[in-house]
């Protein structure tokens, strides 16, 4: 009977402990400080967005946003490119990556008000928008809400639409692993991502040069250019600077509603996704290209998830016409 008395309680701590390990949010790091490039901007009810600009200062302003494991300083072309084509750069943190505290948003059209609040501020009266990856639904988001702002919308490799059965059946059983289980186990998926941080600290340039041949060998030889390796690995490290809470919230979005309807979109739209992709199916784009009016599809050959990057100057193209 004592024993029985002690093990009960023991295994309701057992118990409890496990699925807070589960369960619970990724702890919480205090913030690294990198010394990357960037600002804060304040917004009116004191939330902080962290901004980096590039390019051209008085030229067209395109905002950027950057997917799943990047960060403001996540560049599809370099300083020369931008200025070429009159380009204000000006690339954004999402809640909990970079500068951007952690903020618990609804869904990604819940985003659109505050990048109006930041147009303000930024002087941008009227700009474009870039979206790459799982940067897609929140470039797509604010062409929806702000339609008096934006005049163009691009899109790279974007991720998928949940709630279409069709696309979750076609995308890569990995990236719907980490979507599931951030949404089930979101403490188990942020000590995911901290393992995967670790790895990268102890390696950087062996860690993106890895994850370029694993995980995108179509794209293999772009990223190891040392050019390329010298953005992402500042850019991965801002990533992770807040730890990996905003990260586990990042993934939470994407198996949400996105919040807005597609055929409200009336400012021209182009979609790039390479045919070689494994981490977004490219009936991804398919399906938005159809159901977004007058968008454009441009499927690219023997391309992969980072078509942003081989296809960088075509892109900033398309936005700097006028």
């Amino acid at each position: 009977m004592r024993i029985r008395w002690v093990a009960l309680p023991a295994a309701a701590v057992v118990l409890a402990a496990g699925t807070w390990y589960l369960m619970g949010p990724g702890r919480q790091l205090e913030p690294r400080e990198t010394g990357a490039p960037g600002r804060t901007i304040i917004l009116h009810d004191g939330r902080r967005i962290g901004v980096v600009e590039r390019g051209d200062p008085g030229g067209r302003p395109v905002f950027y946003f950057h997917g799943f494991l990047g960060s403001r300083l996540e560049m599809i072309a370099n300083e020369q490119v931008l200025r070429r084509f009159g380009i204000r750069w000006i690339g954004i943190d999402r809640p909990g990556v970079g500068l951007s505290p952690v903020d618990d948003v609804g869904s990604y059209a819940d985003w659109a008000v505050d990048a109006d609040e930041l147009a303000e501020q930024l002087g941008a009266q009227k700009f474009s928008v870039l979206g790459w990856s799982a940067g897609a639904p929140l470039a797509l988001a604010v062409a929806a809400r702000l339609p008096d702002r934006v005049d163009r919308v691009a899109i790279a490799a974007p991720i998928t639409v949940m709630d279409v059965e069709e696309l979750r059946l076609a995308a890569p059983r990995a990236w719907m692993f980490q979507v599931r289980l951030a949404g089930w186990m979101p403490g188990l998926m942020g000590r995911r991502l901290q393992q995967l941080d670790k790895r990268r600290q102890h390696d950087p340039r062996g860690f993106e040069l890895e994850r370029a041949r694993v995980e995108v060998p179509a794209d293999a030889n772009v990223l190891s250019r040392d050019e390329m390796v010298q953005m992402m690995i500042p850019d991965r490290a801002e990533a992770f600077r807040q730890g990996t809470f905003g990260l586990v919230h990042d993934l939470l979005l994407m198996s949400r509603d996105w919040g807005f309807e597609y055929e409200s979109i009336r400012v021209p739209v182009r979609i790039w996704h390479g045919d070689q992709d494994r981490i977004a199916s490219i009936k991804n784009a398919e399906y938005l290209a159809e159901v977004i009016p007058g968008a454009e599809f441009i499927p690219v050959k023997d391309s992969g998830h980072y078509v942003a990057l081989t296809q960088a100057e075509a892109i900033i193209r398309w936005l700097a016409r006028r």
